[in-house]
């Protein structure tokens, strides 16, 4: 307790300093933060577009219907696949008919017979959507395949050039937070050098001597996890009619509470271990030199 006292006051005597500290911690976790919402939700329409019916096979007109449902039995034994879906020329023509419910012509013009048939199919990955999509293609029933291929390569892409450019983003952060605290406590602990000698003198230990400084890293760490989650947040709930909008049917509005507390407990436990870390480096190197 008296650690943590001591820690609360040094910080109020070099206030420049511990604001220096702050912010750079919470500018890191801030950025941190974003791109956990950013991956989560790549993630999560990525996931969208890959389980949606991204492969549509349709059927030549004189196909037997025992044919369409033998293939939708092979499709569903198929590894990897979620979901098949047979759309008869009936329902195809239900489906016209809900779709063009407001032109009478349209619909006077069109008849099942003239509508193919299809099948829908969902995967759990781009990879297996491709192979399908390939082996529908050799099927003899089979007239056309439909495959939003590109659409999903590409989100696999930007989901991926997502998660390097943010990993390596934070990694440049975080190690300018940790050598922005240890050179921090490095000055401090030298302003500090007669009154360190005398309790050396007096017989203190070296961990009695550098706990104070160790608190005070920890604090900016939990300090600026806290500061970075606060701002990040209350940015998220701003946009969130406007994203709940734009992601309509992806993702869900707004964000659950136990993912946002988890991200702000693991984001202190790092902050703690960073910052407590930076101090116990920069402790070492003045105990050295003391």
């Amino acid at each position: 307790m008296q650690a943590f006292a001591n820690a609360l006051t040094t910080m109020r005597r070099t206030p420049y300093q511990s604001l220096a500290a702050l912010l750079m911690v919470a500018v890191t976790f801030f950025v941190g933060y974003r791109l956990s919402f950013v991956l989560s939700g790549a993630h999560l329409v990525l996931s969208h577009f890959e389980s949606s019916p991204q492969v549509i096979a349709f059927f030549k007109l004189d196909t037997e219907k025992q044919e369409m449902e033998a293939l939708a039995k092979s499709l569903a034994n198929t590894a990897g696949v979620t979901d098949v879906r047979l759309i008869t020329q009936e329902q195809a023509l239900k489906d016209y008919a809900k779709e063009y419910d407001d032109s009478p012509l349209l619909l006077e013009l069109v008849t099942a017979d003239i509508l193919p048939a299809s099948i829908e199919v969902s995967a759990n990955n781009v990879d297996t959507l491709s192979q399908l999509a390939e082996a529908l293609k050799k099927e003899g029933p089979v007239d056309d395949v439909i495959f939003q291929q590109d659409i999903v390569e590409q989100l696999s892409a930007w989901t991926k050039a997502l998660r390097i450019a943010g990993i390596v983003d934070v990694g440049i952060l975080s190690f300018a937070s940790f050598l922005t605290i240890t050179i921090i406590i490095t000055l401090k602990a030298a302003n500090k050098k007669y009154s360190v000698t005398i309790m050396r003198l007096i017989g203190a230990s070296n961990w009695y001597i550098n706990r104070p400084f160790v608190v005070e890293g920890i604090l900016y760490g939990v300090l600026g996890a806290l500061i970075g989650w606060v701002a990040i947040t209350a940015i998220l709930l701003y946009l969130t009619p406007t994203l709940s909008t734009f992601f309509s049917g992806i993702i869900t509005f707004p964000i659950p509470l136990t993912f946002l507390l988890l991200q702000l407990g693991a984001g202190v436990l790092i902050g703690a271990i960073l910052g407590g870390f930076a101090s116990f480096v920069a402790t070492n190197r003045f105990a050295q030199r003391a």
